[in-house]
């Protein structure tokens, strides 16, 4: 558990070693053969007390592409995605306004 300035709590929870379930090839390239790979990760689920629009929060769910994962590398990746969104609601303001 984080407290943090918009959200109050927030709190991450994480599942090592998962992957993604593949039930087809990206289109586009070229015919490949065989077994779907198996691309391990870590699935990191966040949940906030409350959002400053005053909308009930829902959890976010994000996948990590690393394993092993700790406390320590599970507090920075929530955090960093959630600057990634502020960012990107910024440059979408922007563009509005122009």
């Amino acid at each position: 558990m984080t407290e943090t300035r918009l959200y109050s709590t927030a709190t991450a929870r994480a599942w090592d070693r998962l992957h993604p379930r593949l039930s087809h090839r990206s289109a586009g390239g070229t015919a490949q053969l065989g077994a779907l790979p198996v691309i391990e990760g870590t699935v990191i689920s966040l949940h906030v007390e409350h959002l400053p629009s005053g909308v009930t929060p829902k959890p976010v769910w994000m996948w990590w592409s690393g394993t092993d994962a700790t406390d320590t590398d599970v507090d920075p990746l929530w955090q960093t995605f959630l600057r990634h969104l502020d960012i990107e609601h910024t440059f979408r303001l922007f563009k509005k306004s122009s």
